[in-house]
């Protein structure tokens, strides 16, 4: 006589979130319990099956909420007991609303998961106790990646190098998700009008390649006009994405850098980066100031003397000037001293590399044209 299969729907909801967990529990720790009453063996042993116990999510999103339904499945010839155990995560919660499960019967377990935090190998699982002796515990386990909206290649600022001051300096890059294929790009911004960015989307075979949903590429140029120094301008881009129905903009933003240099040589005494047109005046009391002279070396300038026309300079304390050194004799080559001055009693600052003072110095030269340069200080 054949026995009557019964399939019964229980649901058990486990909400496990991946950051503000602690002292997480190694899978057979505290799993057996000796003498438990409510896991008594009576008559023919159960066998407790899980169907698929791992599930591989693939990726998913910062604050998205997956779900999965797992099986559980009595193959004994005795009724099956089950009892909720632990989580890995202490802030799990979970109910179990069906405790015995007869020869043949199977149930529907829910899980519910809300990463909070970046994780590539993501990991989360909930423990349910049994009467099986070969199966004392079973392990129901979620796992995949934890990805940002959007990732960027290459990560980072990029870096240009020395940017060409005839003709346009060209990036590029992509920009990709693992988490979205409906997303749509709107619009890329710079407050740099010299900058211009294009996007187009990868093809199917891109995508594969590189294991994402939606991805783009970028190619970008830097038009010549810059002054000389450092360049370094954020670009914006917004896309359109679908959440849960409705189309969103959501931001990504890079930072392309690089320097400008000229037909001349800077030299300058130690904390002074050229190619980057910084100068690093370090500690120093605000009360004594500092001081810093550079050496300008120019080539065949068939023009008048070097001047400088125009200074801005954020502080507006910081000063500038430029002078001849008549007394350097070389067959077509000048020399000017470009002094760089924070003045005695100058109120206490800092500044650092991602919020340097800057200094617009204008010049009368086509040579020279603009300088661009960066300081980095602490007075006190």
């Amino acid at each position: 006589m054949s026995q009557k299969r019964y399939v019964h729907f229980l649901m058990l909801t486990v909400f496990l979130f991946s950051s503000g967990c602690q002292d997480d529990l190694p899978v057979k720790e505290q799993a057996k319990k000796e003498g438990d009453p409510e896991l008594k063996v009576s008559g023919p042993p159960p066998k407790a099956v899980v169907v698929d116990g791992i599930y591989d999510f693939g990726s998913m999103q910062v604050d998205q909420t997956l779900k999965h339904t797992f099986t559980i499945r009595n193959d004994g010839e005795g009724v099956l007991k089950l009892k909720y155990d632990r989580s890995t995560c202490k802030c799990t919660m979970a109910e179990l609303k069906k405790k015995e499960l007869a020869p043949g019967e199977s149930t529907k377990v829910d899980l519910e998961w809300t990463p909070k935090a970046l994780d590539p190998n993501f990991s989360q699982a909930a423990y349910l106790k049994t009467n099986d002796p070969n199966n004392e515990e079973i392990a129901l386990t979620v796992a995949g990646r934890v990805d940002s909206l959007f990732d960027i290649t290459p990560t980072g600022v990029w870096y240009l190098g020395e940017m060409n001051r005839d003709k346009p300096t060209e990036f590029s890059g992509k920009v990709t998700s693992r988490v979205q294929e409906e997303v749509e790009f709107k619009e890329a911004s710079c407050s740099n009008p010299l900058v211009s960015v294009q996007l187009t989307p990868m093809d199917r075979k891109e995508l594969e390649e590189d294991h994402i949903k939606k991805g783009y590429l970028i190619k970008g140029e830097v038009a010549p006009g810059s002054p000389l120094g450092v360049f370094s301008e954020k670009i914006e881009l917004k896309f359109l994405v679908n959440e849960e129905g409705k189309k969103v903009v959501k931001p990504a933003s890079f930072t392309v850098e690089g320097y400008y240099s000229g037909p001349f040589k800077l030299v300058g005494p130690p904390g002074w980066t050229s190619a980057k047109m910084t100068m690093d005046f370090r500690t120093f009391p605000a009360k004594k100031g500092k001081k810093a002279k550079i050496s300008m070396f120019v080539k065949d300038n068939k023009g008048p003397t070097i001047e400088i026309k125009e200074v801005v300079s954020t502080p507006d304390f910081l000063k500038v000037t430029l002078q001849k050194d008549e007394k350097f004799q070389a067959e077509e080559r000048e020399r000017y001293i470009l002094t760089i001055e924070v003045p005695p009693d100058a109120p206490p600052s800092q500044f650092y590399k991602h919020n340097p003072a800057r200094i617009k110095v204008v010049t009368n030269s086509p040579i020279v044209g603009t300088m661009d340069i960066r300081v980095l200080m602490v007075s006190f």
